[in-house]
């Protein structure tokens, strides 16, 4: 059976739980326009699933709780876990901005036949001391790096789903295996999957010209852990 996931963003103003499915429900966006609800089949860095979800973090503008769920997580897996349906109950953002935004990237996708430009900006977990810089994943099939920090497993909990045998580049090489799901990386960290799960994160626009100093400050002393969660899939 397939594993379906989506992403939950939770703080004392937001309550938000969507898959694609309600993406596309709630938002009335054209059918089947923002693909499956499988981890391999949407969770891309420039998939509309995953687009969104920097979006609202920016909206939001402060500290929240992202988690990656899958439908086959147990009801305690996360400290807060919203109904799998729940979708778009609570916000502080006026969420017909986030169908502007998603219709807009896929306009230009449609009529000019390109991929729309990634959101750039740094995600920060001051619990962890560490961010990600966004400009890192922005070419290629990337695997969203905040669905692998914050899913419940590292396991695949169903088909179409990550599993963490499939960055293992040295067993891959003793079995001298012609599959491979995922570029080598011989940086990427596989203890890293799952270390943001029910941890405050922030998104930090990138504004080259004019950075905050509080963002400066943690640009300097948080480490970055960007290269050590970038997967490129081949495919």
């Amino acid at each position: 059976m397939g594993a379906y996931y989506g992403y939950q963003v939770v703080n004392k103003e937001n309550e938000i739980n969507y898959s694609t499915f309600n993406l596309e429900t709630k938002l009335r966006l054209e059918k089947f326009s923002v693909g499956g609800m499988k981890f391999l089949e949407s969770f891309y860095e420039k998939n509309p699933i995953t687009q969104a979800l920097y979006f609202i973090l920016k909206k939001i503008g402060t500290p929240v709780v992202v988690n990656t769920i899958c439908d086959y997580d147990k009801e305690d897996t996360f400290k807060k876990q919203l109904s799998w349906d729940s979708g778009f109950e609570k916000t502080s953002f006026d969420v017909k901005e986030l169908g502007k935004f998603i219709r807009a990237k896929q306009k230009i996708e449609k009529e000019y036949n390109l991929t729309s430009n990634s959101m750039l900006g740094y995600i920060v977990c001051d619990s962890k001391k560490q961010y990600i810089d966004l400009y890192n994943f922005s070419n290629g099939m990337v695997i969203s790096p905040l669905a692998l920090l914050t899913r419940s497993s590292e396991t695949s909990q169903g088909g179409g789903d990550f599993d963490v045998s499939d960055v293992d580049w040295k067993k891959l090489r003793e079995e001298n295996s012609n599959y491979r799901e995922f570029q080598e990386n011989l940086e990427f960290d596989k203890t890293l999957i799952s270390s943001w799960v029910d941890l405050e994160i922030q998104f930090y626009e990138d504004d080259f010209h004019n950075p905050s100093e509080e963002l400066q400050k943690k640009l300097k002393e948080y480490e970055n852990i960007s290269k050590k969660i970038l997967l490129i899939s081949r495919y």
